[in-house]
């Protein structure tokens, strides 16, 4: 059985610790702020988007087939384009915190926060360390980031955004995930889960209060119910989930889908049936309407604007093809739609 690296991430001073154990695995992300302030509000919104691919404009030779200057023509003005798509969605969501998956550079994160520091923006991490990958996830946000950290997933898939938020006085935890799509088999997802599992036991054993939101792409369905063989073993089946059975079994992390009655409703649309691949979890301590900073119940929801929708579904960044030439339109947005949930501070 492969042994899982081991994290310790220890709170001091508001301050990320990291001590390292085994192998490093992880590695302190660059932040950027354009100021050192501090908010003092009493609602909080948090939300997730998968923007499809956001790429810059410089090729680099690691770019997908459809965004190479070569084998495309993609430009700087559909760069642009497309972060002005982004930005009409953050102006009509207005999240104060928001994840972002399918980031390509630093440089791409970089050309979106300038162009939204009108809205109130103040800091911007992308997990571009320790692992490259293609696309990357990051994080947006109107509070201070005090400090981030990148983990290592499994082989060429996105690595782990943590981000230390200071809210009010207070402090917020939260994680941006992009785990392997479907592609694969559930056993790739799950071995990530493990990962996951083991960086929130490390802080949930130094403060088991602690406030954390894990979200993002996890490419996992609320109502996922896969069998798929554990642990190499053949002849081992059962029927497993890496979200489920690591993440929010037991009440670990509650699972914002929980508040969705309506199963028609989704924020990715695939072969015909709306799908629950993006999600926010939260800490049991968020739970509790008494803590400084709360869920506000039955805030969670998908943000379906009109101009998200083509016939009912999302309206992704179009392109057609010639050959093996890809042409992009210059409209639409993405394949998933944004995902949000509202919190309560206590001043």
């Amino acid at each position: 059985m492969r042994k899982f690296l081991l994290f310790l991430i220890l709170f001091s001073c508001s301050t990320l610790k990291i001590i390292r154990i085994e192998e490093k695995n992880f590695e302190e992300l660059d932040i950027n702020c354009i100021e050192n302030l501090v908010k003092n509000d009493s609602m909080l919104v948090i939300a997730s988007y998968n923007v499809e691919n956001l790429f810059d404009d410089i090729e680099n030779v690691y770019e997908y087939k459809d965004y190479s200057q070569k084998t495309s023509n993609y430009s700087r003005e559909f760069f642009l384009k497309k972060i002005e798509n982004i930005r009409k969605v953050l102006i009509d969501l207005n999240p104060d915190i928001i994840g972002l998956q399918e980031i390509e550079t630093k440089r791409a994160i970089e050309e979106l926060f300038n162009s939204i520091k009108d809205l109130n923006y103040k800091c911007f991490v992308i997990a571009d360390k320790p692992q490259f990958s293609i696309v990357k996830t990051a994080l947006i946000s109107r509070y201070k980031i005090i400090k981030a950290v990148g983990y290592k997933t499994i082989p060429n898939v996105r690595n782990i955004l943590l981000a230390e938020i200071l809210v009010n006085k207070d402090t917020l935890v939260i994680f941006v995930n992009h785990w392997k799509s479907k592609v694969a088999p559930e056993s790739e997802r799950i071995k990530i889960a493990k990962i996951h599992r083991k960086i929130l036991d490390s802080l949930f054993s130094i403060n088991p209060r602690m406030k954390i939101i894990s979200l993002g792409d996890f490419n996992t369905n609320f109502d996922d119910n896969e069998s798929d063989i554990i642990e190499g073993n053949a002849f081992n089946y059962k029927p497993i989930v890496g979200l489920r059975e690591f993440l929010t079994n037991s009440n670990y992390l509650y699972d914002l889908w929980n508040e969705i009655k309506n199963k028609e409703v989704g924020s990715h649309y695939f072969k015909n049936r709306w799908g629950t691949l993006d999600h926010i979890l939260i800490s049991q301590s968020l739970l509790d309407t008494n803590s400084t900073i709360f869920y506000i119940k039955n805030s969670f929801n998908v943000f379906k604007a009109n101009y998200l929708l083509v016939n009912g579904i999302p309206y992704r960044w179009q392109v057609e093809f010639e050959g093996n030439f890809t042409i992009h339109l210059g409209k639409g947005f993405s394949d998933h739609l944004p995902i949000y949930a509202k919190f309560k501070i206590r001043n």
